[in-house]
């Protein structure tokens, strides 16, 4: 059965603990049992002092679901060349947001 989550961010940008739960029990009951991370809607730079980057994010999130028994979070930063084809691999997709219009701007851009 195909789930999807979808929310919004916090104020902190402190990842939802319960949230991440949910998501990680349901990409584990799937045969890939990998997550695949897209945070190109994010943008990187300094954020109240802090070097904010698409790494930074990555570390972040490989901590929050290893705690809930994922241990491979892979991270795409350029779609160039990606095709929905490459999505089947991946038992889950966390999308990190910001500009949605940004994001559809890159999912059109690489086909």
């Amino acid at each position: 059965m195909t789930q999807l989550f979808l929310c919004g961010g916090k104020a902190d940008n402190a990842p939802d603990l319960e949230l991440v739960g949910l998501f990680a029990d349901a990409v584990l009951n799937t045969r890939s049992k990998k997550l695949l991370f897209i945070p190109v809607a994010h943008p990187e730079g300094i954020f109240n002092g802090v070097n904010i980057t698409h790494s930074l994010f990555h570390s972040s999130m490989k901590k929050s679901y290893a705690t809930y028994g994922i241990d491979q979070v892979d991270m795409w930063t350029d779609l160039a060349g990606r095709k929905y084809s490459d999505l089947a691999k991946y038992g889950g997709i966390h999308i990190l947001g910001g500009n949605t219009f940004d994001l559809l701007h890159k999912f059109r851009e690489s086909g």
